[in-house]
């Protein structure tokens, strides 16, 4: 597969060995080992399961995650040229007056927003269009004929 540098979108990625693909494979592991190791402790506890099985049954758990690893790797790589929030671009209509902060109509769904700083107070029932999010927050930008008569 060739690929344009000069072109958003088109380098291959992160590869299996990149620290962050990596690291966010192990933390996705994380939730499943505490519930191995909780279900593991209760039946140490009740059923008398012995030391040996407890660390058999653990390293079969790590083990199972390294042998998936390698098929599963590019599930974890962040995609080249994707919009950095699903919203991003989506249109909707200011519910309150934007000045910066307030709130915004995005299909059915109320969210927080703010305007971003070059566009000043976007007035309430304007048309606006989503730029980028922050945490739940949407940054957005008016969307049509600026300023507002």
């Amino acid at each position: 597969m060739k690929t344009d540098p000069s072109r958003p979108g088109s380098s291959p990625g992160p590869g299996p060995r990149s620290p962050g693909v990596i690291l966010r494979y192990l933390l996705f592991q994380v939730p499943g080992l505490a519930a191995l190791a909780l279900v593991l402790w209760a039946l140490r506890k009740w059923a008398g399961l012995g030391d040996a099985a407890l660390v058999a049954v653990v390293m079969a758990w790590i083990v199972k995650d390294a042998i998936l690893y390698p098929l599963t790797w590019k599930a974890y790589t962040p995609r080249p040229g994707q919009l950095d929030h699903p919203m991003a671009g989506a249109r909707g209509t200011a519910l309150t007056d934007l000045s910066p902060g307030g709130r915004v109509r995005m299909g059915p769904e109320t969210w927080n927003a703010r305007a971003v700083p070059e566009t000043g107070v976007i007035p309430a029932g304007a048309p606006i269009r989503v730029r980028e999010a922050s945490g739940l927050t949407l940054m957005v930008e008016p969307d049509g004929e600026w300023p507002f008569p």
